[in-house]
């Protein structure tokens, strides 16, 4: 499974500084390179971090793109929030949104039956171990 990291953010919410930990420093893309979901529909997922004033209302943005086999996802973070959190915060918090939300966005496709065959549970035990590993995440 490919994984690619982008932002969309406000320089005041620090994450480009919790990217360059998760892709540089720990290579969260690396770790899932050669993973297999078995899935034919997905073979790689676009994670946008993205945080800005919720003044402004943005929607989160949930794309699956089937002649590419990409499937595109915004993790929305609230500038508020983010710019009054220290670096670990940020790093937890990081954690948190892609282990919680990334599989139930994946599982909503499985039910439509957009998504079939995809090993659901090992791929949230992988997103889980990923981050325990590292220091991210508790359970």
């Amino acid at each position: 499974m490919k994984f690619k990291v982008l932002l969309d953010y406000d320089t005041l919410s620090g994450l480009r500084e919790v990217d360059i930990d998760l892709v540089d420093n720990y290579k969260f893309n690396d770790y899932f390179i050669n993973k297999n979901y078995s899935c034919s529909q997905i073979i790689k997922i676009v994670i946008i971090l993205f945080c800005r004033n919720p003044e402004y209302e943005f929607k989160q943005r949930i794309r699956l793109y089937k002649n590419d086999k990409v499937l595109y996802i915004d993790l929305m973070f609230d500038l508020n929030i983010m710019k009054e959190l220290d670096h670990n915060s940020r790093c937890e918090l990081t954690a948190s949104k892609f282990i919680n939300e990334i599989p139930i966005i994946i599982k909503r496709y499985i039910k439509r039956k957009q998504i079939t065959n995809f090993d659901i549970e090992r791929f949230t035990d992988d997103l889980t171990n990923f981050f325990e590993n590292i220091c991210w995440y508790n359970k």
